[in-house]
């Protein structure tokens, strides 16, 4: 399968890696080798609004979380996820934690959750 990688994906693989980001095939080769966390799917809103759940990738040796759009074509690599990554508060911590006072289970994540 052939892969791109877009602009914010290649700018967080240099805020994280400070290098440019290896090949679109060595990214596949990644993602190969990574825990599969969400299945892609284009989803409906009840008023008929769409909208996209990306492909999510864990590689526990790198500390990385990719977000693969496959419903484009080619599929593209979206967005890098790190411990360091700035956002919302509700993100990866190091050495893969939930933030304080968050359940993995409690919040809906895990097999028990929504």
């Amino acid at each position: 399968m052939e892969l791109t990688l877009s602009k914010h994906f290649q700018k967080r693989w240099w805020e994280h890696f400070r290098q440019e980001p290896p090949s679109p095939y060595r990214i596949m080769r990644i993602i190969s080798q990574s825990v599969w966390l969400q299945k892609g799917r284009l989803l409906m809103e009840p008023d008929g609004t769409q909208y996209k759940l990306l492909s999510t990738y864990w590689h526990p040796g790198m500390g990385i979380v990719i977000k693969v759009d496959r419903l484009v074509d080619p599929p593209q690599a979206v967005t890098l996820i790190t411990g360091k990554s700035k956002g919302n508060g509700k993100g990866l911590r190091p050495g893969g934690t939930s933030p304080p006072g968050r359940s993995p289970l409690r919040d809906g994540v895990g097999p028990e959750g929504r």
